[in-house]
């Protein structure tokens, strides 16, 4: 599995909700499904893209699929993500791949749990899909288009759809269950780091100024486990 894939397939089994809707949205606004041609008609064959060209209302296009992929678009996710077919399972895989990509510079595919179906987000993918509306409301191909509302709407039946992740709780089934009161701060305490830069820098600055065994205690001490909370959370 390519790191890639891995990082698509960990999303979409960490955010069921949010894929649920962004599948819904590009579902209902291009008028798809797994087996789906351009121009409504169906494919049975899922080894893979039927690269057939359709002709309807005045377009002609061999998009095909759920996120109605375009044979080039389809070779290039299939490369990336090393799919093996043309199946559901594969295009679910393709779907939020291309949405990442066009999603990078507003944050990935985290945007969409910042931002949900935003008008922003519709906007980024415009350019793949074009029955979703630029921040003028117009298809970015001069296509038909829906509304910023009917896509927000479509998003969030999708996600009412879905079931929100489970967090893991000891049970009887996992008796081995347990909390490391020192992996938790350490992990606490380097996510501050990493996301607060003007408190990395400030510390350092600090440790500069320590002896090699005063910075030892430092760091010994500032990942000791000491709250109350922790405490009782661990029973230790």
């Amino acid at each position: 599995m390519s790191s890639e894939q891995e990082l698509i397939s960990q999303w979409i089994k960490s955010n069921p909700q949010q894929f649920a809707g962004l599948k819904n949205a590009i579902k209902r606004a291009e008028g798809s499904d797994y087996n789906v041609m351009f121009g409504g008609g169906r494919f049975n064959d899922y080894t893979r893209h039927p690269d057939k060209v359709v002709r309807s209302g005045g377009y002609a296009s061999a998009a095909a699929g759920i996120g109605q992929f375009m044979p080039g678009t389809w070779a290039g996710a299939k490369k990336a993500l090393n799919l093996p077919d043309f199946s559901p399972a594969s295009q679910d895989q393709a779907l939020a791949y291309l949405a990442r990509k066009r999603l990078m510079p507003i944050g990935g595919l985290a945007a969409l749990t910042k931002q949900g179906m935003s008008p922003e987000v519709q906007a980024r993918l415009a350019p793949e899909w074009a029955s979703f509306p630029t921040m003028g409301g117009s298809s970015y191909y001069g296509q038909p288009v829906k509304k910023q509302t009917d896509i927000q709407k479509f998003y969030q039946e999708g996600m009412g759809q879905a079931s929100a992740p489970t967090a893991q709780t000891p049970s009887e089934s996992s008796p081995g269950f347990k909390i490391d009161a020192q992996t938790l701060l350490k992990a606490f305490a380097g996510n501050l780091l990493a996301t607060t830069p003007s408190i990395n820098t400030q510390m350092m600055a600090l440790l500069r100024e320590q002896s090699p065994i005063e910075r030892d205690v430092f760091e010994a001490n500032l990942l000791t486990p000491v709250s109350p909370y922790l405490t009782n959370l661990t029973g230790r």
